[in-house]
């Protein structure tokens, strides 16, 4: 997901489309690669109902390949053309997606297809745990950089009248954006989504939000402005990140973490934001050339 998508959802709707989208997945090739790659996709234990409810998505198909077999291919959302598969332009409409290794499946189908992450997580099982990884750390720095831009007005005081209602909803809008994450994992992990059925994790949310929130504010109110930024958005990535990894433990173990799995999960975090949060300052930081100087 871009930072943009992920600070302008107010509503559900954009998600249960986009967890709902139809697709069917085409797999083409050698036998064995095709059947490694197919395995992959439903993950290394699915159920017998997980492998039924996936025949409608999932097509896979070995050489050599009849004009029906091309018809069928050209129908798919996308083609994954394992060794003795299909090349670029055999399956069009269809798009194909060239791979190596069949382990290579998972990243090459959410590279060229991003928009379906959700669904595909929800439909294949193999998905799931990357389409989850990549949206805990979209959210994550999507409210690192929003805690950025909201905290420039206390950093550069004279740009506060300019952007008054950023500094105030930061708060609100790093627990909505942590909310919508964990309605999203829930439906990646093959779990109900709405509103009324996650309201208790829901309400945790917004309870751990609060307290976010103050530490935020605290802790970016004892530093210089400049530095105070990277604090609020260290703190917000961090935060959101191990929100995220719970939250994506409980719908995929059936649990919560331990304490001993908590405090890992929070080392990796901290980690992960060292790394983000340069990043975002040197954007931040960086200016274009004043007109007629050099490149």
């Amino acid at each position: 997901m871009r930072t943009l998508d992920v600070l302008r959802e107010i509503t559900t709707f954009g998600l249960q489309r986009e967890a709902n989208q139809a697709f069917l997945l085409g797999i083409a090739g050698d036998p064995d690669e095709a059947d490694r790659a197919r395995q992959a996709v439903l993950g290394p234990d699915p159920t017998p109902q997980q492998v039924g409810d996936a025949a409608q998505f999932l097509l896979v198909l070995y050489p050599p390949f009849t004009e029906s077999d091309r018809y069928r291919l050209a129908r798919c959302d996308l083609v994954v053309s394992v060794k003795g598969g299909p090349g670029i332009t055999e399956c069009r409409p269809a798009d194909v997606v060239l791979i190596s290794r069949p382990q290579d499946v998972i990243s090459a189908v959410l590279d060229a297809r991003p928009w379906l992450a959700v669904a595909l997580a929800r439909r294949l099982p193999g998905f799931r745990d990357a389409v989850a990884d990549r949206l805990i750390h979209a959210v994550s720095r999507a409210n690192a950089e929003f805690t950025v831009v909201a905290g420039i007005p206390t950093a550069l005081p004279w740009l506060a009248p300019y952007v008054p209602a950023i500094a105030v909803a930061d708060g609100l809008v790093l627990t909505k954006n942590q909310g919508f994450l964990l309605l999203r994992l829930a439906a990646v992990y093959g779990k109900h989504y709405t509103l009324s059925s996650r309201a208790k994790e829901l309400l945790g949310v917004a309870g751990s939000g609060l307290g976010v929130r103050s530490l935020v504010r605290r802790a970016a109110g004892m530093l210089p402005g400049g530095v105070g930024l990277g604090v609020k958005a260290t703190v917000a990535y961090t935060a959101t990140y191990v929100l995220g990894r719970i939250a994506q433990y409980h719908f995929k173990h059936g649990r919560e973490p331990d304490q001993e799995e908590v405090r890992s999960l929070r080392a990796e975090a901290a980690d992960r934001a060292r790394t983000v949060v340069r990043e975002i300052l040197a954007r931040v930081r960086r200016r274009p050339p004043a007109n007629g100087s050099e490149a």
